[in-house]
C-alpha cells in the first residue's frame, strides 16, 4: 500500500551556511534534488526538545533553494529534536529517514549526503526499497567542511559530510517508494542533508583522500579570513 506523506513546509531566507562540505552532484538523464538546512527550533516548531524522545507528528519538507520536494525528513523512532543550532539527538540514539513516496521513473541511483559534527553512525545508512528490501551503498566518502550559524561572534564549526551512493540498475522491479534510513550515535548533530536521485547511474562520489584535502583547505581559508 502506498502512503502519502504530508510534510511541513516553511519558506525562509537562509542565514546559516554549510561551507565546502556538500558535494556538487550532477547526474545524466532525469534527476531530482532536495536539501535540508537550518534544522533549528527558531525556524521550525513542534519537533520536541531535550531529551528528544517526543515522536514527530509531521515530517520536514526540503527547504534549500531549488529543491524538487520529492522527499521529506522524518524521525522514525528514538532520540532527536531541533535544537538551537542544528538537529540534535539529545544523547539518545534515533532512527532517521529521508523518505520519497513518489520516486523518479526508472530510478537508477540515489545519493545521500549528511553534514554533521564529529559523531559517527550507530547504524550506517541503508536504502529501503518498497518497504521490504534493504540495500547497502556501493560507494561512500567523507569530506571535511565548516558550518556557520550566521550569529555574530560565532565561529564556524568543523563538520564532516558523509556521502553515500546506491546503484539500482540491477534491481529488477518497479520502485514505488524508498527511504534512506540510519541510526545516530549518541550526541549526533546534523546541520545539512542532501538527497539526489536519477534514472541513469553515474559514479559521483570522489576519492575520499582528494575530497578531504580539498575541503580541509577551504575550511582553513575560511577561518583565516574570519580571524
Amino acid at each position: 500500500m502506498k502512503h502519502t506523506i504530508a510534510p511541513l513546509f516553511v519558506a525562509f531566507t537562509a542565514t546559516a551556511t554549510s561551507l565546502t562540505a556538500a558535494l556538487s552532484v550532477t547526474l545524466p538523464g532525469n534527476s531530482t534534488s532536495d536539501g535540508w538546512d537550518q534544522l533549528t527550533n527558531s525556524r521550525l516548531s513542534g519537533y520536541g526538545g531535550y531529551p528528544g524522545l517526543t515522536p514527530w507528528t509531521t515530517p520536514i519538507a526540503a527547504n534549500t533553494s531549488g529543491s524538487d520536494q520529492n522527499a521529506v525528513f522524518n524521525k522514525i523512532s528514538g532520540g532527536g529534536y531541533l535544537a538551537n543550532n542544528s538537529f540534535y539527538d539529545g544523547g539518545n540514539s534515533g532512527t532517521l529517514a529521508l523518505q520519497s513516496d513518489n520516486p523518479i521513473a526508472n530510478l537508477a541511483t540515489v545519493i545521500f549526503q549528511v553534514d554533521m559534527g564529529m559523531s559517527t553512525f550507530a547504524s550506517a545508512p541503508q536504502l529501503l526499497i518498497n518497504g521490504t528490501d534493504l540495500l547497502d551503498p556501493v560507494a561512500s566518502s567523507i569530506t571535511q567542511g565548516a558550518y556557520s550559524s550566521g550569529q555574530p561572534g560565532q565561529p564556524p564549526s568543523f563538520t564532516k559530510n558523509h556521502a553515500f551512493q546506491w546503484d539500482l540498475t540491477g534491481y529488477g522491479a518497479t520502485i514505488d517508494d524508498y527511504q534512506v534510513q540510519w541510526t545516530t550515535s549518541i550526541h549526533t548533530t546534523i546541520y545539512e542533508m542532501h538527497l539526489d536521485s536519477g534514472d541513469s547511474f553515474a559514479t559521483v562520489i570522489p576519492e575520499p583522500s582528494t575530497a578531504f584535502l580539498g575541503a580541509l583547505a577551504g575550511s582553513l581559508l575560511l577561518l583565516r579570513r574570519r580571524s
